[in-house]
């Protein structure tokens, strides 16, 4: 594909659809799932942070989350470098902010492995988040990043254990 200016378009995988979305959600969102998300965060945020996290959800939480795990993916020397820097994650202070910046400071992987287990336990949050709200699973941008960047079995096999590798 060609874009006007004669430079090549990236090719981008489509979102799940609205069924194929539903279906999965269904299957991963278990009771034992939402558990075990709580239960991690909490380990890793604190009590106080989990509270304010739940109380305050709104749309902005996943796509918020969905920013911050795309700033640790990104091939930007920059953002990645601003990433690592003690742990710390750019933004504004939001708690979605403070939830990634002490997932990115407990996460007990080295470098490159440490970077990309904490961007998945954010989407995860960020899946967490949607069901929570009951929002329609196709429109969830943290679900919609991993689909662009895993197979079926790969986006399952995620979502059930991105936080347990942190």
């Amino acid at each position: 594909m060609i874009r006007v200016g004669g430079g090549r378009a990236r090719h981008r995988a489509r979102p799940l659809s609205d069924a194929q979305a539903e279906q999965l959600v269904a299957v991963i969102a278990t009771a034992e799932w939402k558990r075990l998300v709580r239960r991690r965060v909490i380990e890793l945020a604190g009590q106080q942070l989990w509270t304010s996290f739940q109380f305050g959800l709104r749309p902005a939480s996943c796509r918020r989350l969905a920013r911050q795990s795309r700033r640790l993916l990104s091939p930007n020397v920059f953002r990645r470098a601003a990433a690592r820097a003690g742990g710390f994650l750019p933004g504004r202070w939001s708690v979605e902010r403070k939830i990634a910046n002490r997932v990115r400071r407990g996460c007990r992987l080295p470098g490159e492995q440490g970077r990309l287990a904490t961007a998945r336990a954010l989407q995860v949050l960020g899946v967490y988040a949607c069901v929570r709200m009951q929002r329609p699973p196709a429109e969830c941008q943290c679900l919609n990043d991993l689909t662009k960047e895993l197979s079926p079995q790969g986006l399952t096999r995620s979502l059930r254990e991105a936080l347990t590798r942190v």
